[in-house]
């Protein structure tokens, strides 16, 4: 499989890291200081995305790619709920 045979699922990617990084920052407003087991979240969604272009390199099966491209798009939401955890403590505490 190619690259182009992933389009789609990048692009929500794409979308959702684009998503998750706007709410890290208006969490850094709030928070005055950084929210980071959000962007360690996005660290890994890196890391798989790089994984994923190694393995589609290679010519690795489809599954392989697949399984990394989906915890990708899992670490995105995980760092989007991790924004709202750390928001929410906030709220609390204050």
């Amino acid at each position: 499989m190619s690259l182009g045979d992933y389009e789609e699922i990048l692009t929500e990617i794409a979308s959702e890291w684009g998503v998750a990084e706007e709410e890290i920052k208006l969490a850094e407003q709030i928070h005055h200081k950084v929210v980071l087991p959000a962007i360690k979240e996005l660290r890994y969604a890196g890391r798989r995305l790089a994984d994923a272009l190694g393995a589609i390199a290679r010519g690795a099966p489809a599954t392989e790619v697949k399984d990394l491209i989906a915890d990708a798009r899992f670490r995105c939401h995980c760092a989007r709920h991790d924004v709202i955890d750390a928001s929410l403590l906030k709220i609390a505490i204050d």
